[in-house]
């Protein structure tokens, strides 16, 4: 199944190995120059940063080659929806402040996962996990993430890429995985 999706392989899960694939303190590559996992890039709840930090955020992670957010947030609408939504009402200081007008253009994709719970199809997650293949195999770069989460969704897309790319069995712990990108 590995050799159908044919990406790059992961970093070996060693602690030198690994500072190699630190982008900052709020994001990892997970595939280096590929998939880039990280928390939500604009302002949120957890933490409240200025527009001009927002937008700083964002450009970092462009300027990393990024072209292509995935959002796996199921509290938040799509990102377009949401900014046009911000305008008619500006959010507060605390809520989720939409980062798609910082994004200049990048593709917008949004894969509902309910925060600390499991994808509710692993076929759809399959699907996700496929395109996402193809896009990187294009030459995309990807940000995949959701809010701040340690042990829920934001690990759920990357295991399922490691267990593709890698040929992982179910068994293999998520902290196989979550070495990579803490």
């Amino acid at each position: 199944m590995a050799a159908d999706l044919a990406l790059p392989p992961l970093p070996q899960l060693l602690p030198a190995a690994l500072e190699d694939y630190r982008f900052s303190s709020e994001a990892n590559w997970l595939i280096r120059g590929h998939v880039l996992v990280g928390r939500y890039p604009g302002s949120c709840p957890s933490r409240p940063i200025t527009a001009s930090a927002q937008q700083a955020l964002v450009e970092s992670i462009l300027h990393a080659g990024v072209d292509t957010f995935v959002c796996l947030q199921a509290e938040l609408p799509p990102q377009a929806e949401h900014a046009a939504a911000c305008r008619a009402a500006p959010p507060s200081h605390r809520s989720f402040v939409p980062y798609f007008d910082d994004a200049k253009g990048a593709d917008m994709l949004h894969f509902r996962i309910r925060d600390m719970r499991p994808a509710e199809s692993v076929e759809a997650l399959d699907g996700l996990v496929r395109e996402l293949a193809c896009r990187v195999r294009a030459g995309r770069v990807l940000y995949i993430h959701c809010w701040v989460d340690e042990e829920g969704r934001e690990w759920s897309l990357p295991a399922f890429l490691a267990h593709y790319t890698q040929s992982w069995t179910a068994t293999v712990p998520l902290n196989e995985c979550k070495l990579t990108l803490t």
